[in-house]
């Protein structure tokens, strides 16, 4: 299980699985026509969505993110690893 604190910053990749990149890569691919991906928290009810996003067709080489960090609204946009999104 991953964890990430308020203020934290974490970075999942998809893609090519021969890539060296040290960034964590998620067990799983992201259809290029979109998606919905949930963000949920195990509790002893069972599950809490805690957020949740439709990606929709996003071109190659962009990044889906909230605008302003963390608390916009959800918008492709050009990657920024390890940085705040409003970079």
């Amino acid at each position: 299980d991953t964890i990430i604190e308020g203020g934290q910053i974490l970075v999942v990749t998809t893609g090519d699985p021969t890539d060296s990149s040290p960034l964590l890569r998620a067990s799983f691919n992201i259809s290029a026509k979109g998606e919905r991906i949930l963000f949920i928290a195990p509790n002893q009810k069972g599950n809490t969505v805690m957020d949740e996003v439709r990606i929709p067709k996003i071109k190659s080489g962009k990044s889906y993110a909230r605008k302003p960090n963390a608390i916009g609204k959800w918008t492709s946009t050009n990657p920024t690893p390890n940085q705040s999104n409003d970079h």
